[in-house]
Formats: C-alpha cells, structure tokens, sequence
C-alpha cells in the first residue's frame, strides 16, 4: 500500500524559499519564421537530448525547439487523421525520445517517434477527460483519469498494466501526475491537499 503524504507538509517552504530569481533568456513567441503563426502553449517537455518540445493548444501542432531556441520540426495539425491532432493539451517523451501527447477533443493518447513520425494511439472511447501523463523510468505511461478517478498506467504499446490507487479514496478526481526518478509519484487532485506524493510500489 502506498505511504499517502501532503506534500506541502513535506516541502514545508519558508516565505524566503519561496523567493525566486529568474531572469528571461528567451522569448518564443511563434513557431518559427517558417511557420509564422502566435503560439498558444499548453503543455511543455525537454526530452533527453534538451530539445524542447511544445503542445499548442490553439494551433493543433506540436513543435520542436532547439536548446538554442531555435525551430527544427512541427506536427500534428487539425483533422481526423491518425497523424493530426484537436487540441493537444500534454505531452511528454520516454527514453527513445518518442513522444506521447493527449489528444483532448478525442480523449486519447498518440506515439510519435523523436521525429514527429506517427506510430500509434491508444484510449479512444476508454478514457474520459484527460489533462496529464508522465513518463517513468521504465518507458511506462501513467495518465491522471480525472472523470474515473484513478491513475492507470501503460506500456509504450498502449496496453494497461495496472490501474492504481486500487480503491484509494485518498484521490479525489486527479488531474495532474508527475513520475519521480525513484519510482514515486506526485498527483494533483481536486482535494484539500491538492498535491499529494505517493512512494514507489
């Protein structure tokens, strides 16, 4: 059974803490002089090789940035296609750097390799409304399951593994999941705690 902590309790941050000292290095505001168009991000990742990836909500694409800053490739695209995306709302990338992005229109999560070349899909008609998914160290696709309030997890084909917290009424309509490098988990959910650490299983 997993040890089920507040993590605010487990941060405890001071007000000094809390203070932060960034500084703009870059501004991406469109998509590249090849593109043109005013980006509307929803989702962010770096993949392993630094590369920076983007999920643009409004524009249906999803975009690949150099560390520079520096445009390389998009996909995605209105439509139907298995290749085309509705509203990519998150994304994130396993270890190949092949990428999983949730497409919301259609509730379902799309494979792409490090190149945006479509490989598969997985979800449709299974999943209600999904926000979040999150990569672990072992390739696996966990996905927040908002309207069935738990957390499954997959393999790189799409076929479920296991669907957890079995019977946790701990969670409360998950929206958000994010794998540690030690095999623990942080969800958020629509409860009082809001953002809840689980340890590894």
């Amino acid at each position: 059974m997993d040890t089920l902590v507040d993590f605010r309790h487990r941060l405890a941050p001071s007000g000094e803490s809390l203070k932060t000292h960034f500084r703009e290095i870059l501004n991406l505001e469109k998509a590249g002089a090849e593109i043109g168009q005013t980006l509307a991000p929803q989702g962010i990742h770096y993949n392993r090789d630094g590369d920076l990836l983007v999920a643009d909500y409004e524009n249906h694409r999803v975009y690949s940035y150099s560390q520079q800053g520096s445009y390389q490739f998009h996909f995605g695209g209105w439509g139907s296609a298995p290749t085309c995306l509705q509203y990519p709302v998150h994304l994130s990338t396993d270890s190949e750097n092949s990428i999983y992005v949730i497409d919301e229109m259609n509730r379902e999560i799309k494979k792409f390799d490090c190149n945006g070349n479509f490989l598969l899909q997985f979800g449709r008609g299974d999943f209600g409304a999904i926000f979040s998914l999150s990569v672990d160290a072992q390739d696996n696709i966990w996905v927040a399951e908002s309207e069935h309030n738990r957390i499954r997890v997959f393999d790189g084909q799409g076929k479920t593994l296991r669907t957890l917290p079995s019977e946790n009424s701990n969670l409360q309509k998950p929206v958000s999941i994010y794998c540690l490098p030690d095999g623990g988990y942080l969800v958020g959910d629509k409860s009082e705690s809001l953002l809840k650490y689980f340890d590894a299983q």
